[in-house]
């Protein structure tokens, strides 16, 4: 049983590594994570957001391995529901 947010952390992770990390659910399609970057943080964002909606505690996880990106995405929906 996968513990909540590690299919979160490991996709990011991957994402970071462009596809080079293979742990947990990751995509494995060879062009998925562009050089730019836009991949990456689109695909944190979907994570990010799909946590908050569906298993708020998987967001811990995150909050500890990816302490800036998590503060600015609770920025953002903050500033969203405003």
């Amino acid at each position: 049983m996968l513990l909540p947010g590690s299919t979160v952390v490991s996709d990011i992770m991957n994402g970071a590594a462009r596809g080079k990390i293979r742990d947990g659910w990751v995509h494995d399609q060879a062009n998925y994570w562009d050089s730019s970057g836009c991949m990456l943080a689109t695909e944190a964002f979907a994570e990010m957001f799909a946590a908050h909606i569906s298993t708020p505690q998987a967001l811990e996880p995150v909050r500890k391995w990816f302490p800036k990106s998590s503060a600015l995405f609770e920025t953002m929906l903050k500033e969203a529901g405003q």
